[in-house]
């Protein structure tokens, strides 16, 4: 994956992202051409393909605001290198149905390609059940307040006084999450094929180097449903 850090042009996108003022039409609909000229899998069209959009949104605003300020740009980004690996043209036919959050998780719906774009999905769906939607702080945990979602405590607070009109006490707030901050460094999945099931490592660690978080300062998958396995032994 590519050091983002040192490519100005999606660093600017980032920033200019970031500081979106979204009554700003001109200036949003400035920063859309940009994205889509870079991603143009980004575009909305209408039934007919051919149609170009209006540009006043993208599929990024599509996700909730943390998610699509924190991971929108390198999920973007990993996609449009591995498209490029592929075939450059690709790049110019990669569709994208829906993206939207489900169950407290990023769902992206598209054409695939290779394993690889696979995983790069799997992983982002991953990171993002432990991003707030709010402010994108990474390894948040889950609430379930009727609407199962990842928050800060701090973003939950404010949320729960903005939408419910009431504050809760400390004790409370805590008897809602239903799970704790458990963002692993890997996954394993199960592909399931006419040869059998075979399972595949995703590793996190380059992703989370982009998004500000070092990879060694969290737990391999095994580790955390090894402890889920001690808690619920515990409780028989």
């Amino acid at each position: 994956m590519e050091d983002l850090t040192r490519n100005t042009e999606v660093q600017e996108l980032k920033r200019d992202l970031l500081s979106l003022d979204s009554k700003d039409e001109n200036t949003r609909i400035d920063l859309n051409k940009r994205l889509i000229k870079r991603y143009p899998f980004l575009e909305i069209k209408g039934w007919n393909a051919s149609e170009h959009s209006d540009f006043s949104s993208t599929l990024l605003d599509c996700m909730p605001v943390g998610w699509r300020n924190t991971l929108g740009i390198p999920l973007c980004e990993e996609l449009r290198e591995e498209l490029i690996r592929i075939d450059p043209s690709l790049l110019n036919k990669y569709r994208v149905s829906q993206v939207k959050e489900k169950y407290g998780s990023l769902r992206w719906y598209a054409d695939s390609y290779s394993d690889q774009m696979e995983d790069i999905l799997i992983k982002y769906e991953d990171i993002s059940q432990y991003t707030c939607v709010v402010c994108g702080k990474i390894n948040v945990p889950i609430f379930d307040d009727g609407w199962i979602s990842p928050f800060c405590i701090e973003c939950y607070k404010s949320h729960r006084e903005r939408i419910w009109g009431n504050n809760l006490a400390d004790d409370k707030i805590e008897s809602l999450i239903t799970e704790e901050p458990n963002l692993t460094r890997d996954t394993i999945v199960e592909i399931s094929n006419s040869k059998g099931t075979v399972k595949r490592r995703i590793d996190f660690s380059d992703t989370l180097r982009v998004l500000g978080v070092n990879p060694d300062s969290l737990p391999t998958i095994e580790k955390i449903l090894e402890a889920r396995r001690e808690r619920e032994e515990g409780r028989d």
